[in-house]
């Protein structure tokens, strides 16, 4: 357990990459879509008519803008991580086992901004009546929903990435 939690904190020496940038293009999303609710409110007036405003109910953004970045930060974490992880003694189990630890706290982080953002969304509808996490593919901001979403997606896409990183460090350019 003991190189589990080294190769742990490890993975949590890059915290802008663990902690911040995600969370960040969350709100940075919420941020643009707010932009294009006002812009399409100077034509039809704020706030949103219900038909437009529920035309954002239908919105995706949420599930392509997080995994890009997720699935790079899990290949560089194999990559940069890994190496230098044997050099300090620790075995491939304790390292991905360390790094999934990692990986999960991401997640959480991931979540608990999502939350915060939905509480926002859902009390205010950001002043505009614009729906990003209150959209019908998350049962219309069912929480739960919307919690186990964000968090499974984080996950499945840091460890996606780790997998091509992995890839990439035994096979190499192919």
């Amino acid at each position: 357990m003991q190189y589990v939690r080294r190769n742990l904190a490890l993975y949590l020496t890059n915290r802008v990459n663990s902690f911040v940038i995600a969370p960040a293009i969350l709100l940075m999303v919420a941020v643009i879509m707010i932009i294009i609710a006002l812009i399409i409110g100077i034509r039809t007036g704020l706030p949103l008519p219900p038909e437009v405003s529920d035309g954002f109910k239908y919105n995706q953004a949420i599930f392509w803008a997080i995994p890009g970045f997720l699935i790079s930060h899990g290949a560089l974490t194999a990559n940069r991580g890994f190496a230098g992880s044997l050099a300090f003694g620790s075995t491939r189990h304790n390292f991905w086992a360390g790094t999934a630890l990692g990986f999960v706290i991401t997640s959480l982080v991931v979540v608990a901004v999502g939350l915060v953002l939905l509480a926002i969304e859902s009390a205010t509808g950001y002043g505009v009546g614009v729906s990003y996490l209150t959209v019908t593919a998350m049962d219309n901001g069912n929480p739960l929903i919307v919690a186990i979403s964000l968090f499974l997606m984080c996950l499945m896409s840091l460890f996606a990435g780790m997998g091509f990183g992995g890839i990439y460090r035994a096979a190499g350019v192919i």
